[in-house]
């Protein structure tokens, strides 16, 4: 595991990032893009949702994972910080997949939907998003809440935003108790 600083011309982003085992410089990897929920960290991908479960999965799996520190404002650069993996490891910038965490869920969404954007897929777990009335979107997704979450009604809408936008996807409630 790594971290780097990419600066920009306002700060400097911080991320944390796994490497698979086996890498090579001639064989380009696919890359997981985690961005966490307000209040918490680059850590909480690698070391809090899931007991890192996710990280493991992806690594195991030959994949490379980014993880942003990411502000409450947003404000991730996340094609300059991949430009700057590019440049000391083998990633594949065209096998990018998106997973985020409520504010996360909502960073990666405007990711997927920026101009020039071209990632694999989309994972918003317990948080929304905003889809552009014209976005067109051919990635798949996958959209998870808790049926007693807060973000419920978002996560709903962005579910529908994402088909109306032709995305293939996934709406995954998982039912929860009021304890």
């Amino acid at each position: 595991q790594h971290w780097i600083a990419v600066p920009s011309p306002t700060r400097s982003q911080v991320a944390r990032i796994a490497i698979p085992n086996g890498a090579k410089a001639d064989q380009r990897l696919p890359v997981v893009a985690a961005l966490q929920g307000a209040g918490g960290s680059e850590n909480m991908f690698f070391d809090a949702y899931g007991n890192g479960t996710p990280v493991q999965a992806s690594v195991e799996r030959g994949g490379f994972v980014i993880a942003p520190r990411c502000g409450l404002l947003g404000g991730v650069d996340l094609p300059a910080l991949l430009a700057a993996m590019a440049t000391r490891w083998p990633i594949d910038r065209q096998r990018v997949v998106l997973v985020g965490h409520s504010m996360g869920a909502m960073q990666s969404v405007a990711a997927a939907v920026a101009p020039g954007a071209n990632n694999r897929a989309i994972a918003a777990l317990g948080g929304g998003g905003r889809i552009p009335a014209d976005a067109r979107l051919s990635l798949p997704s996958f959209v998870g809440i808790g049926s007693r979450a807060f973000a419920r009604g978002n996560a709903l809408q962005l579910h529908a935003a994402l088909q109306r936008a032709g995305s293939k996807g996934e709406l995954r409630e998982q039912e929860t108790s009021n304890t």
